[in-house]
């Protein structure tokens, strides 16, 4: 091999010398023309030269890699299980250290506020990787990938095992198993009887969000794994590289957390919520004492601020610890609450028109409220237009479903119009109103007849 190698060499060095040769006859033909060193036919001389030593010697390094880099390497890969094994050993020992000295808490002033385990074990993965480079290239670094492919699955399930049990959140409130949230130092028993029993400590709200940006850290890191090891790896393996069934699985942790928060945030809402279902039915068993004629309420309903001093207490450490899916949590946040105002207006049976006026009141502080979440504990004082837009067009029709319920007899069908209601959404609203079949037919004829010009 060493034989070959310097024979190459000298071949390589004969080529170049041969090049100068060429080049310096050029030289020595203009020179006989007494050519000035700095005309322009002898600084192209110069460059011609120059760049023909460049493409020769690119050209035997190319011929000299191709041949023999890895050669060596290649020969001793089918003995390389000891120490296969040994860096398995390693990475499993330091894995374990890792996470048995996880604190579960992070810096405040840290912009990513991932666990500190999930940083040691990205270090250790690309010191592991940069070691085996300097013995092979080829299917021992191939098998390096596989054990890191192991351990980074293996800690995807870590972040699971501290997440309640997912029949928790699907199954309601017929839940029975009772789940049991383990953090460092702490445990809390979570859904042993129903929905409502899922209570979280801030301190626990706060090892979620930890949890998410770790998820979502080391996703993204997977494409640099990707990236380290294709670098280095030999082409016929570079295809086989991929970190995708990894990526997914922090994928799904960071989606399970998401929602986790969120059913926590409608835990603590549903007491105020249904408070104002139990308001609106007892004013709806008093209906004989109001009448059109009743004025806008002043103020929010006690429920109603409840529910805003909740959002204001809960969101801002969301805001503060939730890095990456703070937008999405909020869509998603959003979107519950509203889907919960809606739900008042189908379940109540009857609406009495003072009940109607204080809805409205409500979902005006509500909306208020929902347009500032973006900004809660995230330092930001402006406000995503999309978010914006998108709390605007969601309560809309909302808006539009209570001014009906609310409006005089003489307005109904004018504000239906105005807000593109359906037939059906309108004939629904009437009943609730309390109107007789004979009025019902009468307004939706009228309703129809308008909207058909």
């Amino acid at each position: 091999f060493q034989m070959a190698h310097e024979n190459e060499f000298n071949t390589s060095e004969s080529n170049l010398q041969a090049i100068d040769l060429d080049l310096n006859d050029e030289v020595s033909t203009t020179a006989n023309e007494y050519l000035d060193p700095n005309s322009t036919e002898a600084i192209k001389l110069k460059y011609k030269m120059m760049q023909k030593q460049r493409e020769m010697k690119d050209q035997n390094a190319n011929v000299s890699t191709n041949k023999y880099i890895g050669s060596i390497s290649i020969a001793f890969d089918l003995f390389m299980t000891a120490y296969i094994n040994n860096e398995d050993s390693a990475l499993s020992n330091t894995f374990e250290k890792s996470l048995v000295t996880e604190t579960w808490s992070v810096d405040d002033e840290d912009p990513h506020k991932v666990l500190n385990s999930s940083k040691e074990i990205l270090f250790l993965f690309k010191k592991t990787i940069s070691r085996c480079c300097k013995i092979s290239i080829n299917t021992t670094l191939y098998k390096i990938y596989e054990l890191i492919q192991k351990y980074y699955l293996k800690y995807s399930q870590f972040l699971n095992s501290k997440l309640p049990n997912e029949s928790l959140i699907t199954n309601g409130n017929n839940v029975q198993e009772s789940t049991t949230l383990s953090l460092s130092g702490f445990s809390l028993t979570l859904g042993s009887i129903s929905q409502s029993s899922l209570k979280l400590t801030p301190q626990e709200e706060k090892v979620l969000c930890i949890i998410s940006n770790t998820a979502d850290y080391l996703a993204n890191n997977c494409n640099v794994l990707t990236e380290l090891i294709k670098k280095y790896i030999s082409p016929i393996y570079k295809e086989k590289i991929n970190f995708a069934n990894e990526n997914s699985a922090f994928m799904q942790v960071t989606a399970f957390v998401n929602r986790v928060l969120i059913f926590v945030l409608e835990n603590k809402l549903e007491l105020p919520f249904s408070q104002i279902i139990k308001a609106i039915n007892e004013q709806q068993n008093n209906s004989n004492t109001t009448s059109e004629l009743d004025e806008m309420p002043n103020d929010q309903s006690s429920s109603s601020l409840a529910i805003c001093e909740i959002i204001k207490n809960s969101v801002p450490l969301y805001g503060k610890f939730l890095c990456v899916h703070f937008k999405f949590f909020c869509d998603s946040a959003a979107t519950t609450i509203l889907n919960k105002l809606t739900q008042i207006v189908l379940k109540c049976k009857k609406f009495e028109q003072h009940a109607a006026k204080q809805l409205y009141v409500d979902l005006m502080h509500i909306k208020t409220i929902l347009l500032e979440l973006p900004t809660m504990g995230t330092g930001e004082t402006n406000k995503p237009t999309r978010f914006t837009k998108f709390v605007n067009r969601e309560t809309t029709k909302l808006e539009t479903q209570i001014k009906v319920l609310m409006a005089p007899r003489d307005a109904v069908i004018h504000t239906a119009i105005a807000g593109k209601l359906s037939t059906n959404e309108l004939k629904d609203l009437l009943e609730k109103r309390g109107f007789k079949q004979p009025e019902q037919e009468k307004l939706l004829q009228a309703f129809e007849a308008v909207n058909q010009r």
